[in-house]
């Protein structure tokens, strides 16, 4: 009979016919320097239809995810760790934010006072949300990496996650406190006389061009650290906030200073408050709801689960058939459970062996919490656990 192996990814099934006689015949799988002959170049799509050219596009980026994970395999068989070293840098990617947007606030509240601009003194507000951010995230990163293994067996790392939504649901009341404020500010100058006029001098120009180079400078440091540290989600956070920041200096600072240059049009100032509390409530709230996701246990995306699936079946030829892989966020990063099939008539010691591995492998995926390997002898079981909410 046969059998089939199959692996899945972002293109779909990739299915493998194997020619087996028995369940527990170990059929190797193909090297992976030979994977390299199935990519596709750029020259030899560039004539393909739109949607065979996605459909192989697809299909390389699958391909180099398992050559990533065979040169894991190799990393972790010669002593290199595939997790890099990054709580330095993320502590350092902290404290300079929080030090910047220290500076930035006391430099928006004196331009705020000083031009009585509805819409600075909602950038004020977001920068003083910004610090109180710094503080949330620096928090819950110290108590992440503090452990108790009898009060917390299983680590804080969901701290960082629950910091992110608690920072999100402050933005969002602000935010909503802002909106209210500017609707007022704007029902009053229609229906009274008692309209500000704004003081746009050298000072609160000069403060806001300083906040935007700085703000553009923190946003591109950023950047260029989650380029080699993708999981962060500290940093993410801080580089979507520096990024939110310029948006809503620029408009901020562009109404204020319209407002301010043309008296009939002074309501510019509060729609501008107005737009910039929206976007803030808006961008925060999506975050939160991405975490709060995280908290569930939302699945991997199936490439990952794809490069799990190739990494487990070709850990040890002893193994014959990968029955379950299983990866969803437990926090910020993913808890797995993999099941695969060993000979029955395998020494315990070597079935023990090939398993404990095959975890320690995983767990050295920085996308990987905790791994959870299960062995057994055959696949026509019924499932051990039972499911979810039963």
């Amino acid at each position: 009979k046969k059998r089939q192996c199959c692996v899945q990814n972002s293109v779909g099934t990739m299915t493998v016919f194997l020619d087996v006689k028995d369940e527990h015949e170990v059929v190797p799988l193909i090297p992976a320097e030979n994977l390299r002959e199935f990519l596709r170049t750029a020259d030899s799509l560039s004539n393909q239809k739109k949607k065979i050219r996605k459909f192989y596009q697809r299909q390389n980026d699958a391909i180099h995810g398992f050559l990533d994970m065979s040169d894991h395999q190799k990393n972790v068989k010669d002593g290199k760790s595939s997790v890099p070293v990054s709580s330095q840098e993320i502590r350092r990617v902290i404290m300079i934010s929080f030090g910047a947007n220290v500076v930035l606030l006391v430099l928006k509240v004196v331009a705020a006072i000083w031009s009585l601009s509805l819409a600075l003194i909602a950038s004020a507000v977001d920068s003083f949300l910004d610090l109180l951010s710094g503080s949330i995230l620096f928090y819950t990163e110290r108590a992440g990496k503090s452990r108790d293994p009898y009060k917390y067996p299983q680590g804080k790392s969901r701290m960082e996650p629950i910091g992110i939504i608690v920072f999100a649901a402050m933005m969002g009341m602000a935010s909503l406190q802002l909106m209210n404020e500017s609707i007022q500010y704007i029902v009053a100058g229609f229906t009274s006389d008692s309209v500000y006029h704004l003081n746009m001098t050298a000072l609160p120009i000069t403060a806001f061009s300083l906040t935007l180079v700085c703000k553009l400078g923190l946003y591109l440091y950023c950047r260029s650290v989650l380029k080699s540290h993708p999981d962060s989600e500290i940093v993410r956070a801080l580089m979507q906030d520096h990024r939110n920041d310029m948006f809503s200096n620029v408009l901020g600072f562009a109404v204020a200073l319209f407002a301010a240059n043309a008296p009939d049009f002074w309501y510019f100032d509060p729609i501008g408050g107005i737009l910039l509390a929206m976007c803030i409530f808006v961008t925060w709230i999506s975050t939160a709801l991405e975490q709060i996701g995280n908290l569930i246990g939302v699945s991997a995306p199936a490439e990952f689960i794809g490069q799990l699936t190739y990494l487990a079946a070709s850990h040890h030829p002893k193994i014959s058939r990968v029955d379950k892989v299983l990866a969803y966020h437990f926090g910020t990063r993913y808890l797995c459970e993999i099941d695969i099939v060993l000979p029955p008539d395998l020494p315990l010691k070597i079935a023990h062996n090939i398993g404990e591995a095959l975890e320690i492998e995983i767990e050295a995926l920085y996308e990987v919490e905790r791994a959870f390997v299960h062995l057994d002898f055959e696949s026509t079981h019924k499932p051990e656990h039972k499911l979810p909410g039963m």
